[in-house]
């Protein structure tokens, strides 16, 4: 199928052009948007207010976002025995209050640019769709827990590697980020490439899913000069329901902040223990880097301008052990992620943590989980800032 972009609007080879099925308003918004595809990888131009850049999304990506939901939907329903509607109106119930207007306004763009392409979707059904990660690993356990008395262990997650280095730990004292993805192979593949230009607030460039108003893998950097990626906190547990949906957080930290600090802030105000992360930033104007490791009751905070940051699959039992006896005796869960499987291979790298150092360094294996054949990991480009 040959796919062609002619000011902004979707043409597929052997359809009639959706554009006629329009409204004047949805055209308008049509025309801003941008879609083409390069070596796998779909790049996606949306500008403007919330609704209007949800109406170019949802249009110029309706049968991707059709296909990711379907998909969602049945691994849902498989791994859960849960109907996909029962989890929507209940992902609703909940995260509504406490999204807030830019992003809600964005998701019904989404589900309107859709419609006119010919996919049908709910608010609610892009709710769960955008929460899955944390409402499938973290809200549902708990849910279990007041079904069965003894729900079977969950079966770990295997999930991503990455690691931020800056000063003299890179080859000319700039900002270097690494980071690549692993995921199930019936997971809907992270294939996006999207720019935004909002209205109000920084552009972005990340990699995402189709319908979704975050990352998720997590790869980006705006026009603040804040560059990020991030790493699972594997065998967490903790949930709130009362908190901010870790997707809503993640857009507005993103789109908001103007420093390393003021993303953080935004990340931790109603954290509810959702999609529990290490996440490695960068700030490309002053080469500082940090790292935010955030749970549900504890949150560790770092920064330097003279180092690197790790957040990988595997730890040590002896590092940090103070504060992993602290955590425990709070009740809270363990998230520390440890850097020291790493250290040896990226000491022998300190000279050339350029762009080809950090992607040897990844392909090596020395920040990568050894996945099970059944589990999928994608590299995410290497980036020198």
């Amino acid at each position: 199928m040959i796919l062609k972009v002619v000011a902004g609007v979707v043409c597929l080879s052997g359809l009639a052009c959706l554009a006629e099925g329009l409204t004047p308003e949805q055209k308008g918004w049509v025309a801003k948007g941008k879609r083409f595809e390069r070596a796998g990888w779909i790049y996606l131009h949306v500008e403007g207010e919330a609704r209007a850049r949800g109406g170019q999304h949802g249009y110029l990506l309706a049968k991707e976002i059709g296909e990711g939901l379907s998909g969602t939907k049945a691994v849902w329903e498989h791994d859960t025995a849960m109907e996909w509607d029962w989890l929507a109106k209940r992902a609703g119930a909940m995260f509504v209050p406490k999204i807030d207007a830019e992003n809600l306004a964005e998701l019904d763009g989404i589900a309107e640019g859709a419609a006119a392409a010919g996919v049908k979707m709910s608010r609610e059904d892009l709710i769960a769709y955008n929460g899955i990660l944390e409402l499938s690993d973290y809200w549902w356990p708990q849910e279990l827990k007041k079904i069965k008395d003894e729900p079977a262990p969950k079966e770990v997650r295997e999930s991503c590697s990455s690691f931020v280095a800056t000063g003299s730990w890179t080859k000319d004292g700039n900002v270097v980020l690494g980071h690549n993805t692993m995921q199930s192979y019936v997971d809907e593949l992270p294939c996006v490439i999207q720019d935004i230009v909002p209205a109000k607030g920084h552009r972005i460039l990340w990699q995402t899913q189709p319908g979704w108003i975050h990352s998720g893998t997590d790869f980006f950097i705006t026009d603040a000069g804040i560059v990020g990626s991030e790493t699972t906190i594997g065998n967490f547990e903790g949930f709130s329901t009362n908190g901010v949906p870790e997707f809503t957080r993640m857009r507005r930290a993103t789109q908001d902040a103007g420093s390393l600090d003021e993303w953080a802030e935004i990340m931790k105000r109603g954290n509810n223990g959702g999609y529990a992360n290490a996440w490695l930033l960068g700030d490309i104007s002053s080469k500082e880097i940090a790292r935010l490791e955030l749970g549900l009751k504890y949150a560790g905070w770092e920064k330097k301008k003279d180092g690197y940051f790790c957040g990988i699959e595997y730890r040590r039992e002896s590092e940090d052990s103070e504060t992993r006896n602290r955590a425990k005796r709070n009740g809270y869960s363990i998230i520390i992620h440890s850097a020291a499987p790493a250290v040896e291979a990226i000491d022998e790298g300190v000279s050339r943590q350029d762009r080809r150092g950090v992607r040897e360094t990844i392909r090596s294996g020395s920040l990568r989980y050894v996945s099970r054949p059944k589990t999928g990991w994608r590299e995410n480009v290497v980036r020198t800032f």
